[in-house]
């Protein structure tokens, strides 16, 4: 724009303003290009931009995690009360092994309901295999073997849905449910305690996994998602650690925050580190991007207009063009 001196305001309330001294560096030319006056060129810069890739690095923050299935936390499958733990913190449990017994109202109804629904089913079937005995002789009723057909269907059913029901609750007498572990692997987390209320659905009673098998969960914007690729190389940085440590992406995830406009990026660690971390720890990652577009300095890049972000390209070599 071309810069001149500005007239002082005269006349009520209006203010003297200073004349401006400096120097007219461009002019204005059609299309909203600047055209720089030949004695300013010494101090602009024009460099061609490359035709080549150019790699960056993608910062994101994140958190030491269990991969997927290394680890299971099991919940109380009724609500009762723990009367034995038969497992300790750091104690290797075999697939199968008892971990807590739980002393529960509703587990002694759902097996009392079962034994029933079998008699039932039993009955059901004498029944009818009785009027079909009888149809067969040509004494029976037609209406009675409909009827115990349709017996027959409702405890077969009902029997289905109860034996559904008491999976969760495996074998056993009475009130006593024996939880077992679902995976073999230490127990890393036990907050079952004697005597404690426990509930269906409820907060874990037990962790069970490997403590190694860790990863780092990246939160990675949206925008930078496209340049992450799998198997590329990074670096985290973790503060137990000390110095950063090389990982790899192993995964993108494929839902982003509403909130946060993050997804997750998960990398694996490319060597072992001896059981210094823990889940839960904070991360800070490094991740290499390759193909990431053209580069340009980012002294070039400058804001017009209060928020636009331009770039000054030369149509000559002295008009400029944002």
């Amino acid at each position: 724009a071309t810069l001149g001196i500005a007239a002082a305001g005269c006349g009520e309330g209006a203010e003297a303003q200073a004349p401006d001294f400096r120097p007219q560096t461009a002019t204005a030319v059609d299309g909203g290009a600047l055209r720089i006056l030949a004695e300013s060129m010494p101090f602009v810069v024009v460099e061609e931009v490359g035709a080549d890739a150019v790699d960056t690095l993608i910062h994101a923050p994140g958190l030491v995690a269990f991969r997927e299935g290394a680890v299971s936390e099991v919940g109380a499958p009724v609500d009762g009360r723990v009367t034995a733990v038969h497992a300790q913190v750091g104690q290797r449990v075999a697939e199968g092994d008892p971990l807590v017994t739980i002393a529960s109202p509703s587990a002694a109804q759902l097996r009392g309901d079962l034994a029933r629904a079998r008699v039932m089913r039993r009955a059901a079937e004498t029944e009818l295999a009785r009027q079909e005995q009888l149809a067969a002789r040509g004494v029976g009723i037609e209406s009675d073997r409909v009827r115990a057909e349709a017996s027959l269907a409702e405890a077969r059913a009902m029997l289905s849905a109860l034996t559904a029901t008491s999976g969760s609750i495996g074998r056993g007498a009475a009130a006593s449910v024996i939880v077992r572990s679902p995976i073999s692997g230490p127990v890393l987390v036990r907050r079952a305690s004697l005597g404690a209320a426990v509930d269906s659905g409820g907060e874990p009673l037990l962790v069970i996994g490997e403590p190694d098998a860790l990863w780092v969960q990246a939160q990675v914007f949206e925008r930078e998602l496209p340049l992450i690729e799998v198997g590329a190389e990074a670096r985290v940085s973790i503060h137990a650690l000390g110095e950063p440590v090389t990982a790899r992406v192993e995964a993108v995830g494929g839902a982003v925050d509403a909130e946060t406009r993050r997804a997750p990026v998960y990398l694996s660690f490319t060597d072992a580190l001896g059981g210094r971390l823990r889940a839960g720890m904070y991360a800070r990652a490094e991740i290499e991007a390759g193909e990431a577009g053209l580069g340009i300095p980012t002294s070039s890049v400058l804001i017009k207009d209060g928020g636009r972000t331009v770039v000054f390209v030369a149509r000559d070599p002295r008009t400029f063009e944002a």
